[in-house]
């Protein structure tokens, strides 16, 4: 028996894995052979009598009984829990406690519309600044958004009016466009 390196011995390194799930190639039973004297008695793994192994054989069949009844009792309890709980949950439905009031609902909408005004108010300062400093395109892209906002309103429409008016001046693009803002 030699060595292979970090103290591993060959017999350990030749030995075959065990295959998953197989059953031990050890036999069972008696594996040591029975030697009977007056001062000893050596024997095996079955070295109780059969009375002893019928007692066994009854203590341990009744300790699974005992364990499946526990299993039955465990999985109805999971599942009388389970059921309580799907039932209390359709009794009490707490996703319905949070129904909003009206006043909440007016609340929002309040805010809803200052938030659409105040983007508009900025968006039409930005566009009047951009005519201002002669950045035509930027002027019409902000007024386009305002009109977004806000389709109906005046402002915005004069306001892409002039931008149109101005580009079309400035480097003749866009006068269809100012002609029809003007219609």
């Amino acid at each position: 028996m030699g060595y292979m390196g970090f103290g591993m011995q060959n017999w350990i390194f030749r030995q075959r894995p065990r295959r998953a799930f197989s059953k031990d190639s050890k036999p069972t039973g008696d594996t040591v052979p029975r030697f009977v004297t007056k001062e000893f008695n050596i024997s095996g793994r079955a070295q109780k009598n059969p009375e002893q192994i019928e007692q066994n054989k009854r203590y341990y069949l009744g300790r699974i009984q005992k364990r499946s009844i526990k299993d039955k009792i465990v999985s109805a309890l999971i599942l009388a829990a389970i059921f309580l709980a799907i039932s209390m949950l359709y009794k009490y439905q707490p996703w319905k406690r949070f129904e909003v009031s009206k006043e909440a609902v007016i609340l929002a909408q309040q805010n809803a519309e200052q938030r659409k005004k105040a983007a508009f108010d900025m968006t039409l300062s930005y566009g009047n600044r951009k005519l201002v400093d002669s950045e035509i395109e930027s002027a019409i892209k902000e007024f386009e958004h305002a009109l977004k906002i806000f389709p109906n309103s005046l402002e915005a429409k004069v306001g892409l009016a002039k931008s149109y008016l101005m580009d079309c001046e400035t480097n003749q693009n866009n006068c269809e466009k100012a002609v029809g803002c003007f219609d």
